[in-house]
């Protein structure tokens, strides 16, 4: 059974990320070929689709064996084995782990490793346990995925963890009192309620709508729960309805649209994950909702997302962190291998960031870290 202590990722510079690439003022930054890529998310989000399930950004071609070569250390680390990662994803094309990939190629470029990204295109967990399974026999340097499933994915992570091998959770995690695999994300209830606090602030009084794309999936339902509880503790007199919009985006756009028109005294429509915040964004143009006082908030910090909010028509939107989602999990495997278990994982709960006009210029830069450029670039704006 592994042991880890639990650390608390605070804002650097209010962001909670070191300037630039995170190498050395005046060191020519290190190329491989996981990080010497040039896709943009749209060409990104194209090829891998048309090529999901083990691949990568580099190349997008699928990974070989583990690697029995050797790095040179990179930094102050000794030489060591170039070891191979595997991250499994619940929706590999997701356009939310393209920054995550962006994360997981820079933390192995910086300490002399690869990965091999693999899962699920649809959210089938039975693909996401044949990976990890996949991944234990090839006997991979350690494992990293979104756990939003314990029961179904108990026993491939136990068996990872029984054949020695590492397993970091990020994302999502069902199951925050295991010892045994440590997390690295936000905390799915107090999201939902500092959200809740949120909305009861902004809308005060009247009819309020949430927005998921799924029921009893433990991640998202500790979310709603946190934020009806956000609102009832608020005492504002508000009255919250809960709409599963499903997670296509055309039909969640449609139901969202359907819902309006039905709800002609609403005051606020809130997401709580990614692909509905598209369709209240949609809804709010379409129907000229802001001129009639309504009020609304997204997930995510896609750029369709952060568009609304510069026109005004998103009070705000939550950013999940999602590049340090991959970047911290490479590290913390690479320091697993490299003292020989001494450096067990550790829960990392990545600050809560609210995305508003306020602090939306450094968004609206082009960079890796939120997926809307494949370039290194220091300052990014």
């Amino acid at each position: 059974m592994q042991v880890h202590r639990h650390l608390r990722l605070s804002r650097l510079g209010g962001r909670g990320r070191s300037s630039g690439s995170g190498r050395p003022r005046g060191r020519p930054p290190r190329r491989n070929r996981l990080v010497g890529v040039t896709l943009d998310r749209r060409q990104l989000l194209r090829r891998v689709t048309a090529a999901a399930g083990g691949m990568t950004l580099a190349g997008l071609a699928p990974e070989a064996a583990p690697a029995a070569a050797t790095g040179s250390g990179g930094g102050a680390f000794p030489t060591h084995p170039r070891w191979k990662f595997v991250f499994v994803s619940n929706l590999t094309t997701s356009p939310l782990f393209v920054p995550l990939q962006y994360g997981i190629e820079d933390a192995c470029a910086l300490v002399e490793c690869t990965y091999r990204w693999t899962g699920s295109v649809g959210a089938d967990t039975g693909e996401v346990v044949k990976a990890v399974e996949s991944a234990v026999k090839a006997k991979a340097a350690g494992i990293a995925l979104p756990i939003g499933d314990a029961t179904t994915l108990d026993r491939p992570v136990a068996e990872a963890l029984q054949a020695g091998i590492p397993v970091v959770a990020y994302h999502a995690d069902a199951s925050p009192s295991d010892p045994r695999v440590a997390f690295v994300g936000q905390n799915a209830y107090a999201v939902g309620r500092s959200i809740g606090e949120r909305i009861a602030k902004l809308v005060r009084k009247g009819d309020v709508t949430l927005f998921v794309t799924e029921r009893r999936v433990p991640p998202v339902e500790q979310r709603l729960k946190g934020a009806l509880a956000g609102i009832r503790g608020s005492g504002a007199p508000i009255r919250t309805t809960v709409v599963v919009t499903t997670g296509d985006s055309y039909e969640s756009a449609a139901r969202i649209d359907r819902h309006v028109i039905a709800h002609a005294h609403v005051r606020g429509l809130f997401a709580l994950e990614l692909v509905p915040s598209e369709g209240v964004g949609r809804a709010m143009v379409k129907h000229n909702l802001r001129r009639e006082g309504v009020l609304a908030g997204g997930y995510g910090v896609l750029p369709a997302t952060l568009d609304l909010i510069r026109q005004g028509q998103l009070e705000f939107t939550l950013d999940e962190q999602p590049y340090l989602q991959g970047f911290v999990p490479v590290l913390q495997l690479f320091l697993v291998k490299l003292s020989g278990g001494l450096l067990a994982p550790s829960d990392t709960e990545l600050p809560l960031v609210f995305v508003r006009r306020s602090n939306l210029k450094r968004y609206l830069a082009k960079t890796r870290y939120e997926g809307s450029s494949s370039k290194q670039r220091y300052p990014i704006y």
